[in-house]
């Protein structure tokens, strides 16, 4: 996929079981990847960092295909935090889509809000990007 002129190698989280897991438990994210969080219709969705082991920089992306919001360096929590304790992000709109990059991609690739977002490869054509 791509963020203005900037691609990203994306994992899908399209199922609700594959959506609570996102990005918990992995040791890192490789450069230039991410996970791209699917759902049917546009929301403020909420997301927290549970069992996350690196910080991350949220694209939320609205169903017009642009950035909508953007939150950058969210740290992954304390060993220990409890889950009732851990913070949670939401984007200041509703959006259909939210992909999560490492921390400082944002700023690294000057990705903006009102950027252009477009699906290629394997993302199923029905999610219109």
């Amino acid at each position: 996929m791509s963020v203005g002129p900037t691609g990203f190698r994306v994992d899908l989280a399209q199922t609700p079981e594959e959506r609570n897991q996102g990005l918990s438990g992995r040791d890192q994210l490789d450069p230039g990847a991410g996970m791209l969080f699917i759902f049917e219709q546009d929301r403020p969705y909420s997301f927290w960092m549970k069992e996350m082991r690196f910080p991350l920089d949220f694209l939320w992306i609205d169903s017009d295909c642009t950035v909508a919001d953007i939150t950058v360096d969210v740290p992954p929590p304390q060993p220990g935090t409890e889950l009732a304790d851990l913070l949670t992000y939401r984007p200041q709109v509703p959006v259909r889509y939210v992909l999560e990059i490492n921390a400082g991609d944002v700023a690294a690739q000057g990705i903006a809000i009102g950027d252009p977002v477009a699906f290629q490869g394997t993302i199923p054509p029905e999610h219109g990007c």
